[in-house]
C-alpha cells in the first residue's frame, strides 16, 4: 500500500499533474529513490509532542552507496513503522536536505536528509509479508452458515 502524506492512498497523488509540472516555483530539491532500508523504524516523539518516524535507506551497493536519513510526519506512522524492517525494499519521494556533522571518529561528515512525502515499502511477499494483525470488528461468519436463513426482526422501536 502506498503512504503519501496525510496517510496510505490506492495510487498516484491526484494533485499532482503529469511529469512534475506543477506550474509553481520550486522550494527545495525533490528526490525520488529506491533503497534497502538500513535499520527498523523508529517512531519518536518531538518536544512538542508531534510524533514522527525516522529510519536509514542505503542507496546503491558497497563501496559506493549513499546513506539517507528519511524522516516521515503524517498519518499512518504506526502501520509504516510495522512494515520497514531492516534488510527490505523501500522506494522514498520527498524534500532532500544536506546536513553538516561528525562522524564517530570527530571528522566532519556531511548527511543526506529527506522529509518524505511518499514512502512505499516494496517486494513484501512471502516470509517478507507483513503480519496481519486480527481485526477487532465484526466476528466472521462460519462458511456453514446459511445465506439464505431468516433474519431475526423486532417490532420493537428503540425509542
Amino acid at each position: 500500500m502506498l503512504w503519501r502524506g496525510m496517510g496510505f492512498l490506492p495510487g498516484p497523488d491526484p494533485k499532482k499533474k503529469a511529469h512534475g509540472k506543477t506550474g509553481g516555483t520550486m522550494r527545495g530539491i525533490e528526490t525520488a529513490f529506491e533503497g534497502v532500508v538500513y535499520n527498523d523504524a523508529e517512531l519518536r516523539t518531538a518536544q512538542s509532542g508531534r510524533e514522527w518516524l525516522s529510519f536509514a535507506v542505503r542507496v546503491g551497493e558497497e563501496p559506493k552507496a549513499e546513506f539517507v536519513r528519511v524522516a516521515a510526519f503524517h498519518g499512518g506512522l504506526t502501520d509504516l513503522q510495522n512494515e520497514l524492517r531492516k534488510g527490505g525494499s523501500v522506494y522514498v519521494e520527498g524534500k532532500l536536505s544536506l546536513r553538516g556533522g561528525s562522524g564517530l571518529d570527530n571528522a566532519p561528515k556531511a548527511y543526506l536528509n529527506v522529509v518524505a512525502s511518499t514512502i512505499q515499502p516494496l517486494y513484501q511477499i512471502g516470509h517478507k509479508r507483513p503480519k496481519k494483525t486480527p481485526s477487532r470488528g465484526k466476528p466472521k461468519k462460519s462458511a456453514s452458515a446459511d445465506p439464505y436463513a431468516p433474519i431475526p426482526f423486532s417490532d420493537e422501536l428503540p425509542f
